[in-house]
C-alpha cells in the first residue's frame, strides 16, 4: 500500500515537471536563473557576464561560437535532494558536474531519458566527490538522479534542459 502510494506521488510529480518544460518549450524560452559565467579562451580575454546557465563557469571559444565550449555545473546531492533542481546547457557543449555528496549515505549520479540511461557515477559517503561530463547532440530534457536507496523516490533528482 505504501509503496503503491511513493510510487503515484513520483509519478505525479514527473508529470507536473515535464507540464512545466512543456509549457516553457511552447514559450520559446527558458527561464534563465542569474549567475556569473567566465568566458573567454584565455586569462587575458576573459569576461565576467550574466550566466545563462545559472550557477556555473564555461569557456567560449569566441572565434567560431556564440554558445560556450563547455560549462561547469556544482551540484550538491543529499539523501533527498539534488540542488540546484534545474540545469539549461546547449548542444555540442561539454557538461561537467561536479558533484558532492552532503548526505549521510552512500548516492550515485546518473542521467536518464525516456527509459534510456547516459551513464552513472558512484559517490562515496558524507563528502565523497564526483565529477560526470558529456555532451549532447540533440536538444531534450534530462532527469539527473540518485538511484541508490531508493533517493530518487524521496527527491533526489533534477532536471537538465539541453537547448
Amino acid at each position: 500500500m505504501v509503496n503503491t502510494l511513493v510510487a503515484g506521488i513520483a509519478v505525479i510529480i514527473v508529470i507536473a515537471a515535464i507540464i512545466g518544460i512543456a509549457y516553457f518549450a511552447m514559450q520559446g524560452s527558458y527561464p534563465q536563473p542569474s549567475g556569473t559565467v567566465t568566458t573567454g579562451t584565455t586569462a587575458q580575454n576573459s569576461t565576467q557576464t550574466t550566466a545563462p546557465h545559472g550557477n556555473s563557469t564555461s569557456t567560449t571559444n569566441q572565434s567560431n561560437s556564440t554558445h560556450p565550449a563547455f560549462v561547469t555545473f556544482n551540484v550538491t546531492e543529499t539523501d533527498s535532494a539534488i540542488t540546484p533542481s534545474v540545469f539549461y546547457a546547449y548542444t555540442n557543449e561539454s557538461i561537467i558536474f561536479n558533484i558532492t555528496n552532503n548526505g549521510s549515505e552512500e548516492h550515485d549520479f546518473g542521467i536518464w531519458s525516456l527509459g534510456q540511461g547516459y551513464g552513472t557515477k558512484p559517490i562515496n559517503g558524507m563528502g565523497g566527490f564526483a565529477q560526470f561530463e558529456i555532451t549532447f547532440s540533440k536538444p531534450g530534457n534530462f532527469t539527473l538522479t540518485s538511484n541508490l536507496n531508493n533517493d530518487s523516490l524521496s527527491g533526489a533528482r533534477a532536471t537538465l534542459v539541453v537547448q
